[in-house]
């Protein structure tokens, strides 16, 4: 299982009745799969509404032939902005259910890199 956690703050005000922007996070079975674009398993986020920061957190359990995700930001509406900021990502070998999903184990950063899909 995998979880991440962000915390984001829209550059202006998001009315409720409007909510937008969210964390998507795809498991891959192969790199044809991900040039493709084709997740084998797919988890998103609650939507960003307000203008305050706010942290955001979503979990997925990698399917069995998952090889490899990715995490993205999309937004529907192009005329808005966002600050991101202290993007974590965790991973938890040893996910039953009867221990709590995640587990203070964080991936190290420097593999990580930004992917924004337009």
């Amino acid at each position: 299982i995998y979880q991440f956690k962000a915390w984001i703050k829209p550059q202006k005000p998001i009315p409720s009745d409007r909510r937008d922007g969210f964390f998507r996070m795809d498991f891959y079975a192969s790199n044809e799969d991900y040039i493709e674009r084709r997740g084998s398993f797919v988890f998103v986020s609650k939507r960003v509404v307000g203008d305050n920061w706010q942290q955001i957190s979503l979990e997925g359990i990698a399917p069995p032939n998952g090889k490899f995700l990715t995490v993205s930001f999309q937004t529907e509406y192009f005329e808005d902005s966002y600050l991101i900021d202290t993007f974590d990502l965790y991973k938890n070998d040893g996910y039953t259910r009867d221990v709590p999903l995640i587990k203070d184990v964080q991936i190290d950063k420097r593999i990580l890199y930004p992917s924004f899909i337009l």
